[in-house]
């Protein structure tokens, strides 16, 4: 089976990062600065530059689809769009928290119980929780916005007091006080942040079987009505483009 040529790109979180697969060979560039959103492109064309491949060589874009950051989902999504417009390419759309359960599961190595948490604000988390088994991810829940103080989910929690629990992600330390609370017996990995190389796995099994969306109406998931704030000039200008 010949491995394909893959862009994919992660802007849920403030810290933004492109990979790129050629065959079995892959390259992430990660940006940790605050505007990391309107260095994408040139990310994009280092990574190029690393793996000595062009744009007219890739055979798919992939994007993070959310939940997460409003702006940078919006011009991420309109990054990844453009580029499969312009390359007529497909595109296909990775889910933020499955991303992230994905890295965690390289990390752990283990099945069990795999619960993205990711900082939503305020006192709520995005949270999904999968279960993992024979190779397979089972989802348990759909992404949804969690309160700090949603007596439901916790109670959904202890419900999985026989199974190997792990938390993750940045939004899992806002919780933890009360997860404590309620006896809630688990690992946690606060270090968990969403990354592009953890999209390798999941967009080329999307890939292989054809999974894409359509260009045209395909929005992110931003689970919480948009926050106005006035955006920087670079991200205002890719957004202008994208």
């Amino acid at each position: 089976m010949q491995l394909s040529n893959i862009l994919h790109i992660e802007t849920s979180h403030r810290q933004g990062s492109v990979a790129i697969t050629h065959g079995a060979e892959s390259f992430e560039m990660i940006c940790y600065e605050n505007d990391h959103i309107a260095k994408l492109p040139q990310l994009i064309e280092e990574a190029l530059l690393e793996l000595r491949i062009s744009f007219k060589e890739l055979d798919a874009i992939a994007v993070s689809s959310g939940p997460g950051s409003y702006t940078g989902l919006r011009v991420g999504v309109g990054l990844a769009k453009g580029y499969s417009l312009a390359l007529g390419l497909p595109l296909i759309a990775i889910e933020t928290l499955q991303c992230m359960a994905e890295l965690e599961y390289k990390l752990q190595g283990s099945d069990g119980i795999y619960i993205s948490m990711l900082d939503a604000g305020r006192l709520e988390v995005y949270q999904s929780i999968y279960r993992r088994i024979a190779d397979e991810w089972q989802l348990i829940q759909t992404s949804i916005p969690v309160d700090y103080d949603n007596e439901q989910h916790y109670n959904l929690l202890q419900s999985f007091d026989n199974e190997q629990v792990i938390i993750f992600g940045n939004g899992c330390e806002k919780l933890k006080v009360k997860l404590e609370t309620y006896h809630i017996q688990a690992r946690f990995n606060y270090n968990n942040l969403p990354a592009a190389n953890a999209m390798i796995s999941l967009a080329r099994e999307k890939y292989i079987v054809g999974e894409f969306v359509d260009v045209a109406y395909f929005e992110p998931r931003y689970l919480k009505e948009f926050t106005a704030s006035k955006p920087s000039r670079k991200w205002a200008d890719l957004l202008k483009r994208s």
